[in-house]
């Protein structure tokens, strides 16, 4: 009799065991599921943050920032962009370009030469270009353009070119001043001393490479 008790102890402190460990178990799947599920909320969070910063540093940057598809369609383009070449928005864009940024460039060629080279290299294109505003006329800017693919809603990709202007027309009209003023005289603006040594050296030198008896007359007189 005392056997059988011994062994229907037994068996119920094995059970009692074996409830336990299970509870165990069940807790610590609980446990791993409730943390898996916090952890891919709060990546979803961190990426919805970090797509809204990058959004912001796309609508609040000074530089002309926009997306084109290969044949020249601007498919996204920040506010700058539209700024800086003097359209008021997208519809003014697509109304005076019909929505292709290739009639933006004084040089029509140029972009497709851009484009071959983007391809060739598959990295970084970094280029001065004369391009045509909203009113026609004419400004500098400096175009960087890299190739990206993009993933499209249906699945499929395309690769699409990111780019980056700004307007380098200011720049430039200052250093042709600041080389205008080194070369004249301030009261007269005739030729100085500066212009005329450069412009001799430029001839000699020219006439040194092609004939050596013209450029010693050059230095007798």
């Amino acid at each position: 009799m005392s056997g059988l008790v011994h062994l229907n102890y037994t068996d119920n402190l094995f059970d009692l065991n074996l409830v336990f460990l299970m509870s165990i178990v069940s807790v610590g799947l609980v446990s791993k599921t409730y943390y898996d599920k916090k952890s891919r909320i709060q990546a979803t969070k961190r990426t919805e943050a970090d797509r809204a910063r990058l959004k912001g540093m796309f609508q609040n940057s000074d530089e002309g920032m926009f997306v084109t598809s290969f044949d020249g369609r601007l498919l996204n383009a920040n506010p700058a962009f539209y700024s800086i070449l003097g359209f008021r928005d997208r519809s003014h864009f697509n109304e005076k370009t019909g929505g292709l940024v290739n009639s933006l460039y004084v040089d029509q060629r140029l972009r497709d030469s851009l484009i071959a080279m983007l391809l060739s290299s598959s990295g970084e294109v970094k280029r001065q270009i004369e391009v045509y505003k909203s009113d026609s006329s004419r400004s500098f800017m400096l175009l960087t353009l890299r190739l990206r693919t993009q993933q499209l809603p249906n699945g499929k990709s395309m690769q699409v070119c990111d780019g980056v202007i700004y307007d380098v027309s200011p720049q430039r009209a200052n250093e042709s001043k600041i080389k205008h003023v080194s070369s004249h005289d301030p009261l007269t603006g005739a030729h100085n001393r500066v212009f005329f040594t450069r412009r001799v050296s430029e001839v000699l030198s020219d006439y040194v490479h092609h004939s050596s008896d013209q450029a010693q007359s050059w230095i007798c007189f």
